[in-house]
C-alpha cells in the first residue's frame, strides 16, 4: 500500500464487506478489482462509496438479475450484499390461467399472477406456491421444488373437482334475481381489472426498494410494496370470486 493510500485509510477509517451470491463461486469485483469468489468476507476496505460486481464464468448460463450494486461503506460498520443471478423459473399449469400465490413466508402471502408466469427463484424458494383455478382443487407446491429443476421450467397439474349433483335445497330468493347476478359480474370485473395497476404499483415500489441504499427510506418502500401487493391480491381474489359466481348463477338460472 502506498503512503498516500495509507493516509487516506487513516483519515476515513475502514469497514467490513460481505458478499453472497446464488449460485456461489462467482468472481467478486470491488471498484473493478478482483477481491475473490463468493461467498466472500469479511474483507476490510476503506470506508467510502464503492461499486461491487459479481461475474459468472459463463453469463449465458445465468439469469438477468442485477450483477452490480453501489454501496456506501461506513467507518466501523459492515455491509452485506446478496446477488441472485439464477434464471427465472417459468411456471406452467394445467389448466392454463391458474392464479399463483406465494404462501408460508414471514412477509405474508403475495400474489404472483396467472400462469404461465416467469418468477425469480429468490421470491418462491423459501415458501410455497398455491395454485387456484375454477373447478379445480387448490394445489400447494414447495417453492424449493419448483426452483430445483435445472431447465428453469416447472409444470403443475391441478386436480379437477367433480361436484356431485345435490338434491333440491331452498335458496335465498334474492340470489335468483337477475340484477343481483349482473351486479356481481360487473363488480367482479371491475375488481379484477383494478388488480392490474395495484400489482404494477407494488412492482414499482419493489424496484425502488431493491435499488435504494438509504436506510431511512427502505422500511417505507418495503411497507408500500407489501400494502399494494396485498391490495392487488385481495382485489383479484374477491373480483374473481364475484365474477365466476355471477356467471355461474346466470347460466344455471332458477336451478341455482
Amino acid at each position: 500500500m502506498s503512503g498516500a493510500n495509507a493516509v487516506l485509510e487513516d483519515t476515513v477509517g475502514t469497514a467490513l464487506l460481505y458478499v453472497e451470491s446464488r449460485p456461489e463461486s462467482l468472481e467478486v469485483y470491488v471498484d473493478g478489482v478482483l477481491a475473490g469468489r463468493s461467498p466472500l468476507g469479511p474483507i476490510e476496505h476503506a470506508a467510502r462509496s464503492v461499486r461491487v460486481r459479481v461475474l459468472p464464468p459463463d453469463p449465458r448460463l445465468f439469469g438477468l438479475g442485477r450483477d452490480a450494486m453501489d454501496v456506501t461503506l461506513v467507518k466501523g460498520g459492515s455491509s452485506h450484499l446478496f446477488f441472485d443471478l439464477r434464471p427465472s423459473v417459468m411456471i406452467e399449469t394445467e389448466p392454463t390461467g391458474a392464479i399463483a400465490t406465494v404462501t408460508g413466508r414471514a412477509a405474508g402471502d403475495s400474489l404472483l399472477g396467472a400462469t404461465p408466469i416467469s418468477v425469480p427463484p429468490g421470491i418462491i424458494e423459501d415458501g410455497s406456491v398455491r395454485f387456484s383455478a375454477p373447478a379445480h382443487a387448490d394445489t400447494v407446491i414447495s417453492g424449493a421444488l419448483l426452483v430445483e429443476d435445472e431447465t428453469g421450467a416447472a409444470h403443475v397439474e391441478l386436480r379437477r373437482v367433480v361436484w356431485a349433483s345435490p338434491g333440491p335445497t331452498p335458496k335465498a330468493p334474492i340470489l335468483k334475481k337477475g340484477w343481483i347476478q349482473w351486479t356481481m359480474v360487473g363488480v367482479g370485473t371491475i375488481l379484477s381489472v383494478s388488480a392490474i395497476p395495484l400489482h404494477q404499483k407494488a412492482d414499482d415500489y419493489y424496484e425502488q426498494y431493491l435499488a435504494s441504499s438509504r436506510v431511512e427510506e427502505i422500511p417505507n418502500l418495503y411497507d408500500q410494496t407489501l400494502k399494494y401487493d396485498r391490495l392487488a391480491g385481495g382485489a383479484l381474489v374477491v373480483g374473481q370470486t364475484l365474477l365466476v359466481s355471477g356467471i355461474v348463477m346466470l347460466l344455471l338460472g332458477q336451478k341455482f
